[in-house]
């Protein structure tokens, strides 16, 4: 079976995940595009068992969706995800800093969707949650200007600075091996606030739920 995932991380892993449980063995097009940081799955993870992916070819099936009559239990399959060494390390790096809160602020698209689905967070708000512990707080974000402003405004680190802030042609403003060691590290905080009407937060709050490690 051949299915082409496409959309964000987030979106592309539950393609994966929730039709390689259903199907078994498969490939997955997963175009090294600007909506996901023009990166590949295997320059950021381990491989999954099951699972050969392409850069490009037809397949009768695009979707950013699970598959809807997935078998029960295809979530677990997120533990199956594994970060390369490099990348597994960096998180460990920034665990160091244990007991920590981590929140994800997402500003670079969908805002406007959010504010009109009443699912907007204001940056007060978070800042007000950050500000409620002693604990370092990891910031999770896509672009400089949201990150700026919260390391100004909040107790905060992050896995590193960010240089672009804008949403042009899809691209992300993060690399694709960065969002996922924000993801893991996402997961493994004692404490985490994230974006409603957001896949990355969703995914973040179901391994957190399944006890994932990540690497």
């Amino acid at each position: 079976m051949k299915i082409r995932a496409f959309g964000g991380l987030a979106n592309r892993l539950r393609v994966v995940f929730s039709y390689r449980h259903t199907f078994g063995p498969l490939e997955i097009v997963w175009r090294p595009d600007g909506e996901i940081a023009h990166g590949r799955f295997a320059d950021v993870f381990e491989p999954i068992d099951g699972v050969t992916f392409l850069d490009d070819g037809w397949c009768g099936t695009k979707t950013l969706d699970p598959y809807p009559h997935a078998k029960d239990g295809w979530r677990l399959r997120y533990r199956d995800l594994k970060l390369r060494p490099e990348h597994a390390e960096r998180v460990k790096e920034l665990r160091d800093r244990q007991p920590y809160a981590a929140m994800h602020v997402r500003r670079t698209d969908h805002v406007q969707l959010a504010k009109e689905m009443g699912g907007y967070i204001e940056d007060d708000e978070y800042v007000a949650w950050a500000d409620g512990f002693t604990m370092p707080v990891f910031l999770a974000t896509d672009n400089a200007r949201t990150q700026a402003s919260f390391i100004n405004r909040a107790r905060v680190f992050t896995a590193g600075p960010i240089t672009l802030d804008s949403w042009e042609g899809g691209q992300r403003n993060t690399t694709l091996a960065r969002s996922a060691i924000d993801l893991v590290t996402c997961v493994h905080a004692k404490d985490f606030k994230g974006c409603r009407e957001s896949s990355f937060t969703n995914l973040v709050q179901t391994m957190r739920d399944l006890e994932c490690a990540g690497y």
